[in-house]
């Protein structure tokens, strides 16, 4: 059962559509994930969670489905890439998602995952007591700063 069913099928129901979305499946891959240091439970929140207005914001089904999920990159390059641009857009970033990456091994346990796009990104629907603490290693150094203009 995933961790957040509950909100999920409720979701489903109210738009019509299937969230988690039928991509979304077991995948065993390496996966990159913005995180704080020390690593905690707080690392593997969705943004629904942890940013409750994003998810009322979002009209599109598949946004709010999306919210539900955990974001994650295939690469660390694709994840820093990813968290400059963020943090080109949003002054506090780094308070909200994090200050470091954190990289583990997905699997069965984990939940499921959707496809990645072209830039690496995808959702992982997480199960209840999926072990992220004990899977994803959080790298030494923060995520280095975008220089300044």
């Amino acid at each position: 059962m995933l961790q957040y069913q509950t909100e999920v099928d409720k979701l489903a129901k109210e738009t019509g559509q299937t969230c988690p979305p039928a991509d979304a499946v077991v995948r065993e891959i390496e996966a990159w994930r913005w995180v704080f240091s020390p690593i905690s439970a707080k690392c593997f929140a969705p943004v629904a969670v942890r940013n409750p207005p994003r998810l009322v914001k979002a009209t599109d089904p598949q946004e709010k489905c999306s919210c539900w999920g955990l974001s994650m990159h295939v690469s660390e390059k694709q994840s820093v890439t990813a968290f400059h641009y963020l943090e080109e857009n949003f002054d506090r970033i780094r308070k909200l998602i994090g200050t470091h990456l954190a990289v583990g091994k997905l699997s069965e346990a984990h939940g499921l995952a959707t496809k990645p796009d072209k830039y690496g990104h995808f959702d992982l629907h997480p199960k209840k007591s999926a072990p992220f603490e004990k899977t994803f290693l959080v790298q030494p150094n923060a995520i280095p700063k975008l220089p300044d203009d």
